[in-house]
């Protein structure tokens, strides 16, 4: 790839949450962003995930009933009140962002220590976590730990519509995440800022997220996937 190019993908947003003290933040309400998406563009893809050789793409409208569904499992099983604690132990996959969006379109809150959580999801839990969310969601999944909520087998009972009786959370990001409007935004690293996907909502953009790739794989998938800039 050339390296104008290269430039122009990096865009000035490979920065870590150490870099992002005393800059200027925007507030965001990544749900309601997700719902006016899901109005104008459902069909279009919202997040593109890639493991090894999987690929899994969620439209905004299957994103939209993901949420729904983890946002009626947070209302009904665990009768979640506003602003409860969440700590995600999870690694850059597409199911971090459907629990994003559902802690936040229930009003909740994410949290970065397991101490400061009421909740804390995990796909290798330990004790005192309360629910296994397994990261092989297709055909056949592993079996839940015992003394966990397997959400896996949990959130396919709950209805893919979900009507919020709170309001949703508002997330500040740092201005480095702000892009084009309508961006294809790469995430390649192996976690990601809950204010990244906040900023990719906001500009309407859509994400491709590459876990285990080596750097051959990634340039292809780049092309493929008609990546504008990328976050690492």
């Amino acid at each position: 790839m050339a390296s104008d190019e290269q430039d122009r993908l990096s865009h000035g947003l490979q920065a870590t949450a150490t870099t992002l003290a005393n800059v200027a933040l925007r507030s965001s309400n990544p749900y309601k962003a997700l719902t006016a998406r899901l109005r104008t563009n459902a069909p279009s893809p919202a997040v593109t995930f890639y493991n090894g050789g999987e690929r899994i793409e969620l439209s905004y409208k299957s994103l939209d009933n993901w949420v729904a569904k983890t946002s009626n499992f947070l209302v009904d099983e665990l009768e979640v009140s506003n602003a409860e604690t969440f700590y995600l132990d999870l690694p850059a996959h597409w199911l971090k962002v459907v629990w994003l969006l559902a802690i936040w379109a229930t009003g909740c809150r994410v949290v970065t220590t397991r101490n400061d959580a009421a909740h804390t999801v995990s796909s290798d839990p330990r004790a005192g976590d309360d629910i296994y969310c397994s990261l092989q969601v297709m055909g056949k999944f592993p079996e839940a730990p015992t003394g966990f909520i397997d959400f896996i087998t949990e959130v396919r009972k709950f209805d893919d519509f979900f009507n919020p009786t709170t309001i949703a959370t508002q997330i500040d990001f740092a201005e480095i995440w702000e892009v084009p409007r309508l961006s294809r935004i790469l995430i390649s690293g192996p976690d990601f800022l809950p204010e990244q996907i906040a900023a990719a909502l906001d500009s309407e953009s859509s994400l491709v997220i590459l876990l285990n790739a080596d750097e051959g794989s990634k340039a292809k998938i780049m092309r493929d996937e008609k990546v504008t800039c990328t976050w690492q």
